[in-house]
This record gives structure tokens, C-alpha cells and sequence, in this order.
């Protein structure tokens, strides 16, 4: 005997993935940016209506899934299946998009550009050779259109390069904290009458500037060639630096890298090579040539991915050597050192450890990288060796925008003291303001750098920068409401009209599922939901019921109804279907219509039903599927579907880009 749980529907021959109660960690860090995006995807896709959704067909659909999805959906809108003119025309309306859809989906090439570049592909400068395309192979169509897309951009393309700067600016705030020196100052000020209050005053002193810009651009298809510029000054001595680099990718698994660089009288010329060995093995090998009166310092690296998360690496550094008499013997051996290192990686950072054995000096060092919520991207390092003593840091990194980025940073070591960093990033330019505090290494100092600035961006944030995104991302979607305004009204015209066309035609497909103990929908909305009556756990546990009910046809007597504010409301009135009233309702509070964001699209998704079998692709929004519309633009929309199967009640809830299918024993919910 067949379980008629088995889902056996032949509309997509793709795989599926049945829905259930669909959840998604969402990092409150990224809720602004995914908000942002979200948005800026509505205001793309408000455009022509996504042709999977309209036949209702996942991307993976064969040919023969698209002439069924076109063949059952011409059976319902077809204009001469009606007769009156006002529903042929309607009818004709919803065809065309119906036939637009199937015309572009069974055409191989267009198919695929459609699949590769969108709608936008399909019109791009109208130069489109349609009837050739069916001679040509899928790389031929996607290199045509890219040819196309190099010509319009052409000018714009020579002129672009990447380009990047970075600006420091180095404060000496040591005074500050340097209690002796002010007292000193105090007391010079008590002595002498004619000194003014600015005399007492410690002020922090610029102690160095440094400005470096590099511009990359493409030199062939595998070539890169980077110019980079620096100058530097400090107590009245400047000195400046250029560098250009050649990155050369030779194939798939090997790359090359030469560097040369210009200081005042010196230079130095810098060569890398790195090889993929195995898909889990690689290598690289470096070299200095900084004079000719020595061979060049070498180092090599080879690493190794141990398992899905965590790579090991061995480096070794030759420092100074000789080879026979080039080379000074008395210092071979300076600055040699092996390294043996680990790094991890998690869903939300990554770790590394790395023991380092030189002739000099040895060092052990851990690292931490992490998102730690709010959209803070933290780091904190620690390293103890014999020639540095012990060196910490701690930084955190925040987007502000979606171009922009804020951190900052505090270092304490035994040798350098206790410094503050603020940086600030935009397109590929930094600033940063480097403060030393202390030039001897002080906790209580280290740790007011790290509290006070700490609390000072958390309070910047919540009362200023939150409220200023909150009410920036309000305002985009105001303003994409009101400019989709005429194109939301037509398409929810469209949705009600085909809903009217397909009533009676879904009338009879419901009493045929009734008859044989199908799957009935019983209630289906789409939209920004309401609380579903089956919290979420209580499948096969909790009841559910109503007061009241709409009549036998619609739920068999058992007191399952739908609220009054869903019967005849826009395109999915089930009182349409059975001609059932509501004689009673739920003891609920009725919302108002600027609290409803969802529609009732019963009609729609009943009409989807074939052989007691209910599949809704996915990979697209379902405001785009015959009968659906947009009732909530720019929010998080979700579909729930509660039916009656095998005389048994079911509910499912997906998001709006995620499949459906059903029946599913996932779904029982008990009554």
C-alpha cells in the first residue's frame, strides 16, 4: 500500500526540499545591512515579473516540467476558455505573460542569458540575434552578451584601476599621563606670577606622519600590476619609498610575484612563488635581493589543510648566510628562525596559533578574530618571546554604512609601552590615528584605553548612529513605496483578476480533493504574518479550534474557520469558492486595515494542487506567482499554507524565496 505522504508530484523534475518550520539564525550585527540589501533587491526586482515564478517552476526545470507548467496554466487563462468579453480580456492579459514566460523558458539560449544576466540580459542594447541563438552553444551566448557589455563600458573600463590610500598621523600623548611633568609644570606656574594658564597646560605633539597610495590595475587577462607610494617623517627627517609589483597567475595552480622598490640610494628587488602542490598541500618560496655582496635571504612556507576548519603551515626563515666567500661568515645565521602554526576556522571567526625558534629570539603567539554582535568585528593577539617580552592587542572593527568602516585598537608591550589606534575606512582609503599613551609598558593605562573608548563608541552607537539607520532605512523604503506606488496597484489589479478567472475552475478541483480525502487548502496567506494559531512545537501536540465555523464544505463541522477579516478580503475569499458565510468568528481583536500586511491567497495556491500534491518553487519571490501580489514591500515576507489531508489538519510556513511541498507528515498539526 502507497503512503500517501509520499510526495510524487511531477511539476519540476529539480530536487526539493520539503518545508517545515524554515528558521534562520539572523546575526543581529548584519540586521541593518540584510535590511539595506533587502531593500535594494525589492527596488531591482521591481521590474518584469520573475518567468520561474509565473510557471511556477524552479531553475532546475526541464524542458518537459516547463511545457507542463505552460499546458496546465493555459488550461485556466487561455481566453478562449472564457466567454464574456470583459473575462477574455483579462484573460489575455495574464496570458501574455503566461506565453512571454514559456517563450523565453523553452529556448535554450535565451533561457540561459535570462538564467546568467536576467531581464536586463534579455534587452541589452536590443542586439540580440534571436534566431541564431538556437544554433548557438550556451558559452557562445554568454560571450556575445559579454562583448556587448565590454563595448557600452569601454571608456569607463580604461579609466578604472583600484586605488588605495592610507594616511597616519602619530600623536605623542605620553605627557599627558606623564603625572611628574605636569606637576612640574604646576609648580613653575605657582612660581612665577607672569606665566598664563596655557604654561601649565600639557598638550599632545605630533611625532611622525606617514602616507602611502597604491593604484592596481589589470595589465592582461592573468597579469596585475601594482604602483605603491610612501614617505614618511619623524623629528624633521623624511624619507619616501616606491614600489612597483607584477603578479603573474601562470595557471590554475601557480602564481608569481615580483616587487621592485626604490628608497632614497638603495633598492631591492623581491621575487614569490606560490604552488597549489595537492588540492590540500601548498608551497611558497620568497626571496630579498637587497645588495650583491650577499646571497639573498630566503623563506619558504609550506602548509596544509588538515581538515575542513584548520590549516597547519611550517615556515622557515634563512636570515643572513654564505655560500663560500659571498657573504660575511661572522653574522651568518642572524635572523634565521622556523615557525610552526595552526589556524581555525569558524561560522563567525578564526584562530591561529603560530611557536616561533630563531638563533635570536623565540616567540609563542595566539590570535582571535571574531563577530561579536552589533556588527563588531573584534581581534585580540598575545605574544611572549625572549627578544620582545610580552606584547598584547585588542581592536574591534564596526561598519557604520555600507562604504564606511570605524575602528580602533590598543597596544601594551614591554617594549613600545601602550598605544591607541582610530581608524577610519572608506573605498580602499584609511586613516588612522595612532596615540602612543605610555612609553613603558602600564595595565592601569591599558586598561582606561580600552574602557573608556570602548563605552564611548557602544553609547555612540545606540543613541546616534542607531536611530540615524533606523531612520535612513524608513526612509528608503517610503520612498521605494511611493515610486513602485502605481506599479504595486496594477500588479495587485493583475493578481485579483486572475484570481476571478481561476474561482470556478479551483471551486471544482476542490470538490474533487474533498472527494477522495485530498489535500484541501484551507486557509493559505502571504505577507508580513500574523501569530500562527499552531505555536511553533505544537505539531502533533496543542489543538486547534474556533468558535464557530463556515460550513460544512469548507471544514467538515469541526470548528475550523477562517477569522472574518480574512473572507473576501482582495483575491483570496475562500466564500468565493464554497459560497459559504461566516456565522460566527474567532474570539480575537479584528486588526485594522493599516495593521493587515498580508493577503489571503487560498484561491491561488489551491490552484496549485495536482493529484493531491502541492509544490511551490523556490529561488525567487512568491509575490511574482499567478495570483499573488506584493502586500508588504521591502519586509520580510513569509507563506502559510493550513490544509486538510487524509481528513487530517496540517500547517506549513516558508520564507518567501524557499519551496514549498506538501502533503508532508511534518505538517500534522492535532485539533
Amino acid at each position: 500500500m502507497d503512503d500517501p505522504y509520499t510526495f510524487r508530484n511531477s511539476g519540476s523534475s529539480s530536487s526539493r526540499h520539503p518545508a517545515g518550520d524554515n528558521d534562520v539564525d539572523v546575526d543581529d550585527s548584519n540586521e541593518f545591512d540584510e535590511q539595506m540589501q533587502a531593500l535594494e533587491h525589492e527596488e531591482r526586482i521591481n521590474g518584469p515579473a520573475d518567468l520561474y515564478a509565473v510557471l511556477n517552476l524552479d531553475r532546475e526545470a526541464s524542458d518537459e516540467d516547463i511545457k507542463n507548467a505552460y499546458r496546465r496554466l493555459s488550461m485556466t487563462f487561455h481566453p478562449d476558455k472564457h466567454h464574456t468579453p470583459e473575462d477574455k480580456e483579462r484573460a489575455q492579459r495574464q496570458f501574455q505573460e503566461i506565453k512571454r514566460a514559456y517563450d523565453v523558458l523553452s529556448n535554450p539560449s535565451r533561457r540561459h542569458i535570462y538564467n546568467t544576466y536576467g531581464a536586463e540580459g534579455l534587452q541589452a542594447d536590443q542586439n540580440w540575434d534571436v534566431s541564431s541563438q538556437r544554433t548557438q552553444t550556451a558559452q557562445e551566448v554568454r560571450e556575445q552578451f559579454e562583448r556587448q557589455q565590454r563595448q557600452r563600458l569601454e571608456t569607463e573600463a580604461e579609466q578604472l584601476v583600484k586605488s588605495k590610500g592610507e594616511v597616519h598621523v602619530g600623536i605623542d600623548a605620553t605627557a599627558l599621563f606623564d603625572f611628574g611633568r605636569r606637576r612640574g609644570k604646576l609648580a613653575r606656574r605657582v612660581a612665577s606670577a607672569n606665566n598664563g594658564f596655557l604654561d601649565s597646560v600639557v598638550f599632545p605633539e605630533m611625532s611622525h606622519a606617514f602616507v602611502k597610495h597604491s593604484w592596481e590595475t589589470k595589465v592582461t587577462d592573468s597579469t596585475d600590476l601594482t604602483i605603491q607610494g610612501s614617505v614618511i617623517a619623524k623629528n624633521g627627517v623624511g624619507a619616501g619609498t616606491i614600489a612597483a609589483t607584477i603578479r603573474n597567475i601562470i595557471d590554475p595552480t601557480l602564481w608569481c610575484e615580483t616587487t621592485l622598490q626604490a628608497s632614497g640610494k638603495s633598492g631591492s628587488v623581491s621575487a614569490k612563488l606560490v604552488k597549489n602542490l595537492t588540492s590540500e598541500v601548498f608551497g611558497t618560496a620568497e626571496a630579498t635581493v637587497s645588495s650583491f655582496d650577499a646571497p639573498p635571504p630566503v623563506t619558504l612556507v609550506l602548509g596544509r589543510k588538515l581538515d575542513a576548519k584548520h590549516t597547519g603551515f611550517l615556515t622557515y626563515r634563512s636570515g643572513e648566510y654564505a655560500i663560500g666567500e659571498w657573504g660575511d661568515a661572522s653574522t651568518a645565521g642572524s635572523g634565521s628562525a622556523c615557525a610552526l602554526g595552526i589556524v581555525g576556522r569558524s561560522m563567525k571567526g578564526q584562530w591561529s596559533c603560530e611557536l616561533n625558534m630563531g638563533m635570536s629570539a623565540s616567540s609563542l603567539s595566539l590570535g582571535l578574530f571574531r563577530s561579536i554582535g552589533w556588527g563588531i568585528r573584534a581581534r585580540a593577539a598575545l605574544a611572549v618571546g625572549t627578544g620582545i617580552g610580552i606584547s598584547t592587542s585588542i581592536s574591534a572593527e564596526k561598519k557604520v554604512t555600507k562604504l564606511d568602516r570605524i575602528g580602533m585598537s590598543v597596544e601594551a608591550a614591554a617594549i613600545g609601552g601602550v598605544s591607541f589606534k582610530l581608524r577610519f575606512m572608506r573605498l580602499g582609503q584609511k586613516f588612522v590615528l595612532p596615540i602612543q599613551l605610555a612609553q613603558q609598558l602600564d595595565i592601569k593605562i591599558a586598561l582606561l584605553a580600552t574602557i573608556i573608548p570602548l563605552c564611548t563608541a557602544l553609547a555612540l552607537d545606540r543613541l546616534i548612529l542607531l536611530p540615524n539607520r533606523r531612520s535612513r532605512l524608513a526612509a528608503r523604503l517610503t520612498k521605494l513605496r511611493q515610486d513602485n506606488a502605481d506599479m504595486l496597484e496594477s500588479r495587485k489589479q493583475e493578481a485579483m483578476s486572475a484570481v476571478s478567472l481561476m474561482a470556478q475552475q479551483v471551486a471544482r478541483k476542490r470538490e474533487s480533493e474533498e472527494s477522495k480525502n485530498g489535500l484541501v487548502v484551507i486557509e493559505a496567506i502571504y505577507g508580513l504574518l500574523p501569530e500562527s494559531r499552531f505555536p511553533r512545537g505544537s505539531h502533533g501536540g496543542r489543538s486547534f479550534s474556533f468558535m464557530g465555523g463556515v460550513g460544512s464544505s469548507l471544514n467538515g463541522g469541526n470548528g475550523v474557520s477562517t477569522p472574518p477579516h480574512m473572507v473576501e478580503r482582495d483575491n483570496g475569499s475562500l466564500e468565493n469558492i464554497t459560497g459559504a458565510s461566516v456565522t460566527g468568528g474567532p474570539i480575537v481583536t479584528e486588526p485594522t486595515e493599516e495593521d493587515v500586511k498580508w493577503i489571503d491567497v487560498t484561491i491561488p495556491v489551491q490552484a496549485l494542487v495536482l493529484n493531491s500534491q502541492l509544490y511551490i518553487s523556490g529561488g525567487h519571490s512568491k509575490a511574482h506567482i499567478v495570483g499573488f501580489y506584493d502586500p508588504c514591500l521591502g519586509e520580510a515576507k513569509r507563506l502559510r499554507v493550513t490544509y486538510r489531508f487524509q481528513g487530517k489538519l496540517h500547517q506549513v510556513e516558508v520564507d518567501d524565496s524557499n519551496a514549498l511541498a506538501a502533503p508532508l507528515r511534518a505538517h500534522y498539526v492535532s485539533e
